[in-house]
Formats: structure tokens, C-alpha cells, sequence
């Protein structure tokens, strides 16, 4: 599948699809890659609040890619730490898909260490 094959040439941890349901505060995780089969899965529903700050949602609703280099510091994931743990996720890349001007799709390639560097890296280790 894409996020297997995407996940092994970026190095991740996970990538998952998901369908948003903004208004019902809700996000439903339809694929759910994991280098690490032991590492629980997200698929199914779960609140979006659980996971984004408020200032994060309205960027990701506006239909703004999410850079976070590391979730035990960054003021948009909303997780703590010890979830985030079990989860494998330790930095993040996610982008959402508008339908209509609504926020309808996210997808998020994750690690299991911190990022380095800077927006523009990571740009570069997504470019073709």
C-alpha cells in the first residue's frame, strides 16, 4: 500500500489516513501503518481534541500542513506525552484535505524520534 511504501522511504514510524468530522470534534483513522507491529493501532474514531490544540485545528481546517519537530514541546498537540509514547509518536507531518472548504482528510507521517532541522528540511525529505 502507498503509506507502507511511503513510511519505509521516509523512515517513519507510522502514517495514517483519517476522515474529519470537524464539527462532531471527531477523526476516524481508516489506515494505520505501523513499523512496529506491537505499537497499538489508531484505527477507528477518536476525538480531535484528544490530539490538536484549538490554534492547530483552525490552521488544519484553513487547510495548513502541520510541521511538529517534537510533541512533548510543541503547543499544537494537545496528547500528552506518556500517549504519544505508546503511540510511537515523537515528531510529525501532517496535511489536511479540504472538500469544499471543509476539512475532510488528514494525513500524518510520523516518527518515533524528535525532528531536526528545520520546515525546510523536512520539505526536502518529502520532495520526489
Amino acid at each position: 500500500m502507498v503509506g507502507e511504501r511511503l513510511s519505509t522511504f521516509l523512515g517513519l514510524s507510522r502514517c495514517n489516513f483519517s476522515e474529519v468530522d470537524e464539527g462532531a470534534d471527531r477523526i476516524t483513522a481508516l489506515y494505520d501503518w505501523r513499523r512496529d507491529p506491537d505499537a497499538p493501532s489508531v484505527l477507528g474514531e477518536h476525538k480531535v481534541s484528544t490530539f490538536l490544540s484549538p490554534q492547530a485545528r483552525l490552521c488544519y481546517a484553513a487547510g495548513w500542513p502541520g510541521v511538529v519537530q517534537d510533541v512533548y514541546t510543541d503547543p499544537s498537540i494537545a496528547a500528552p506525552p506518556q500517549l504519544m509514547d505508546v503511540l510511537h509518536i515523537r515528531s510529525v507531518v501532517e496535511v489536511p484535505y479540504l472538500e469544499g472548504g471543509r476539512w475532510k482528510f488528514l494525513v500524518s507521517i510520523c516518527r518515533s524520534e524528535p525532528g531536526k532541522g528545520t520546515v525546510a528540511v523536512v520539505r526536502l525529505e518529502l520532495a520526489p
